[in-house]
């Protein structure tokens, strides 16, 4: 049995899939910094994955996502969409006037339905454990530009036949800081190792409180 998203249909096939099912996001919404402890944020955001050369290759999904400051560390997160729910943790380790870095490990999970050729639907998982290095630029005390190399292992499961791909990606966004709200603008790009130089987007836009 042939299934969408398998890898030996062909790489760009693969790439489609992986956007059209939407069961990974690399987009963050956070910056390196952590946020103050004992605060808590909470947003929405909207994002669009694309394979610019596979039509029909597009989907947008709408996510929450809520952060908790625990230390002048460190901050968690949690982020749940249609590709599954994300947990992440993020520590700086680097702070002054001009620059900020973090690392940032995390997981995605996600229990999906996967479509075959033939029609018949199949139940599976999908886990995607990250770590991320996030770094700020302040440009003034109301806009920050972060930008991240991500990486991260994608893993499926569907009866029996499992499958395994190093995404490689980076990742542009800013924080916009308004008296009530901030805007997190991001846009990411990412490549499986195994089909390097094929491409994979996304452009998202977060609202937080």
């Amino acid at each position: 049995m042939k299934f969408n998203f398998a890898p030996h249909v062909v790489s760009l096939s693969l790439l489609g899939a992986l956007a059209v099912t939407g069961c990974f996001s690399l987009s963050s919404y956070h910056t390196a910094r952590f946020i103050e402890p004992g605060t808590t944020e909470i947003g929405l955001a909207m994002e669009v994955l694309g394979v610019p050369d596979e039509e029909g290759a597009f989907v947008t999904h709408p996510m929450l996502f809520a952060r908790k400051g625990i230390s002048e560390k460190m901050d968690i997160g949690i982020a749940a969409g249609h590709f599954g729910t994300n947990f992440d943790l993020n520590y700086m380790v680097v702070e002054t006037d001009e620059f900020v870095l973090s690392v940032n490990p995390n997981l995605t999970v996600a229990m999906l339905t996967f479509l075959s050729v033939d029609g018949l639907d199949t139940a599976g998982s999908i886990l995607t454990p990250g770590l991320y290095v996030l770094g700020d630029i302040p440009v003034a005390d109301t806009f920050t530009f972060t930008t991240g190399v991500k990486v991260a292992r994608y893993m499926s499961n569907e009866e029996g036949f499992t499958e395994s791909l190093l995404l490689l990606g980076g990742s542009l966004g800013a924080r916009i800081q308004f008296s009530s709200f901030h805007l997190f603008p991001e846009v990411n790009l990412l490549t499986p190792a195994e089909f390097f130089g094929e491409f994979v987007w996304s452009l998202g836009l977060g609202i937080g409180l």
